[in-house]
Formats: structure tokens, C-alpha cells, sequence
């Protein structure tokens, strides 16, 4: 397999199980703590290192 086409399939895994991980952490909060819906967006924006916007965004992605 060429190295480009191996990187970029490992870009795509990596992106897909952070995405996950988004979506497991969001559910777990909502759970377990007593955090705002905002809250938990700015939560996982720092630990993500994403805008509350792109996390919104992957909840929305993978609910559907």
C-alpha cells in the first residue's frame, strides 16, 4: 500500500474514533453530572481542541 494512501487511511480512523470518543464523553456527561448542555460543548472544545461549533457538529454526525 503506498505511504499516502496509508496515512490518509489512518487520518480517516483516527478522526472517526475521535468522533466517537466526542459522542461517548457527551452521552457519559449527560449522565453523570450536572453540566449545561454549553458546558459540556466548552468541556470537550478544551479537551478536543475544537470549537463548541465542531463538536456540535460530530454530536449531530453521529446521531444520524
Amino acid at each position: 500500500m503506498r505511504e499516502s494512501v496509508k496515512s490518509k487511511l489512518m487520518d480517516k480512523l483516527d478522526r472517526a474514533l475521535r468522533n466517537a470518543e466526542i459522542s461517548i464523553t457527551f452521552e457519559v456527561m449527560s449522565l453523570f453530572t450536572e453540566k449545561t448542555y454549553n458546558e459540556k460543548l466548552d468541556y470537550l472544545a478544551e479537551e478536543f481542541n475544537l470549537s463548541p461549533k465542531r463538536i456540535e457538529g460530530i454530536l449531530h454526525e453521529m446521531k444520524n
